[in-house]
């Protein structure tokens, strides 16, 4: 059975209060944590982040619940509350592997490039953590994500520096039979939708930048020129064009 599919989230109305701090919080996001203990006198063993916490709750927990969270304040305390969903939500799954990352590699900034490849994240994972819920899922939607470039050198997924930016870059690396590289970039940005980009190297450089928003490619064609010229100093720029693709998610705010 997939592990998405295995780890069912119960629902509890309630809430659990941690008092050491956890990293990569903000007001909003979403967890999962795995029960390891019965509550009792108001306190229950839970595991986040693949840590064991012991932390202060409301509810009535048994050892084995898998609970969804959201987090209600991060200072002094850190309050999580209870939210009343089956299976993780594909906001709160994207959340919460954004969060997954960050603990395994670091910052975007601090870390090398190279360690937000997808199969060293998971080799590095693997040989120091044992799984919970959260990571069972977690790498399972990892896994399928690598699963979208069968033939890519290297599959990265960085998320976006900002602590409450909800956005993240996938990255695929392929070569082809005639040693040419092809590089396909899919930024999620918090205002802007999806938008995603095929850059072909090989005998020059051919460029597809890809939106789901008529107004975001129009601004995109504006600045165009500025990429083209940007590109000529590294290779001769064959092909560079913007186009519409409605089957991706575009939620512009302001274009100004």
């Amino acid at each position: 059975m997939n592990p998405v599919q295995a780890a069912q989230i119960q629902f509890q109305t309630g809430n659990i209060v941690v008092k050491e701090q956890l990293p990569s919080l903000f007001i909003g996001r979403n967890l999962i944590a795995t029960v390891l203990s019965n509550s009792k006198d108001g306190m229950v063993l839970v595991s986040m982040f693949g840590k064991r916490l012991l932390v202060e709750t409301t509810m009535d927990l048994g050892k084995g619940q898998v609970l969804n969270l959201k987090v209600q304040a991060t200072h002094p305390k850190v309050i999580l509350k209870a939210v009343p969903n089956q299976n993780l939500t594909k906001t709160a799954l994207g959340e919460a592997m954004r969060g997954f990352v960050q603990e395994v590699v670091g910052k975007f900034e601090e870390a090398p490039l190279k360690a937000f490849n997808v199969r060293t994240m998971l080799e590095d994972h693997f040989a120091g953590k044992s799984g919970d819920a959260q990571s069972a899922q977690i790498i399972a939607t990892l896994l399928d994500e690598a699963a979208k470039y069968p033939q890519a050198l290297a599959f990265l997924l960085i998320p976006i520096v900002q602590d409450e930016s909800r956005g993240q870059a996938k990255v695929a690396i392929e070569k082809g039979a005639d040693e040419s590289y092809t590089i396909t970039f899919d930024l999620e940005t918090d205002h802007m939708g999806t938008i995603g980009c095929t850059a072909r190297i090989g005998n020059g450089i051919e460029v597809e930048i890809r939106t789901g928003s008529d107004s975001l490619a129009d601004f995109l064609k504006a600045h165009v020129q500025e990429l083209h010229g940007a590109l000529s100093g590294l290779d001769v720029v064959r092909r560079l064009d913007v186009v519409v693709n409605r089957q991706m998610p575009a939620s512009v705010d302001a274009l100004v």
